[in-house]
């Protein structure tokens, strides 16, 4: 039982840990291609709020085109 526990904390760290990584690569990929930071990090920061808000509007449309 304490084994498992320990794996799944080592797991979730791991997973942590990529997704930093991951966010920031997606960040630089963003600043090279904008070549401005300030805009690169607007987009980082909208995008996701952008797609909760897509989400939310197709579920109270019933999801249909």
């Amino acid at each position: 039982m304490l084994g498992e526990f320990t794996e799944r904390q080592a797991a979730s760290g791991r997973l942590m840990a990529f997704a930093i990584v991951t966010a920031i690569g997606i960040f630089l990929l963003l600043q090279a291609s904008f070549t401005s930071g300030r805009l690169a990090l607007l987009v980082f920061l909208i995008l996701p709020i952008a797609l909760i808000g897509g989400v939310f509007a197709a579920s109270m449309t019933g999801g249909e085109l």
